[in-house]
């Protein structure tokens, strides 16, 4: 398949048919590219990670309240914005996406407030997210073993551990599971 850009000229090769993307397209098509970008991922993570930070710094020095009570109506209204016509332009240096990681972080609860009280969930160490990062970014799904071949061990692993300490036998077995109602189904 070639892509032909603006000009008509073919952008790849002319071996393989020509497609004509539309002019609507080639947006999304230039956009999707810069969405890919490493450079701009660097970028955008840095501002992100830096947001995240001055969170935490807030949260632990008391500087913000531990959860800013809000009615389900307030919200709603809050985030009535119409969803945008196009994504985010990807070389805005994160400014989209630092916006709306402060909206999130301002109607969240802030677990490593000091007068968090734990309420069903566990205050989260902070290099936890790092590892979520790197997992969301591979999204090395376990669904079947060539997408989660690393993962599909570690869990072995982790299970195999898991088990010993509890002082059951070395052939005792699991899996994980998020918790909640699918790990009482199991």
């Amino acid at each position: 398949m070639t892509v032909v850009d603006q000009s008509g000229s073919p952008a790849v090769t002319e071996r393989v048919k020509t497609v004509r993307v539309p002019q609507r397209y080639r947006r999304a098509f230039m956009n999707l590219h810069d969405a890919l970008d490493p450079e701009s991922f660097r970028t955008v993570g840095r501002h992100v990670i830096d947001t995240l930070t001055e969170h935490l710094h807030a949260a632990q020095d008391r500087s913000q309240a531990v959860l800013a009570p809000v009615t389900p109506e307030d919200l709603l209204r809050a985030w009535d914005a119409p969803f945008p016509a196009r994504p985010a332009d990807p070389t805005d240096s994160g400014g989209e996406l630092v916006r709306l990681v402060r909206a999130l972080l301002a109607h969240s609860n802030h677990l490593h407030h000091p007068g968090y009280i734990g309420h069903q969930v566990a205050v989260p160490v902070p290099a936890a997210p790092l590892v979520e990062l790197t997992n969301a970014l591979l999204n090395n799904g376990m669904a079947v073993y060539e997408m989660g071949q690393l993962q599909t061990v570690m869990e072995r692993r982790v299970v195999g551990h898991l088990a010993r300490a509890a002082g059951f036998g070395p052939d005792a077995g699991g899996v994980f599971t998020h918790g909640g109602s699918l790990g009482n189904f199991t």
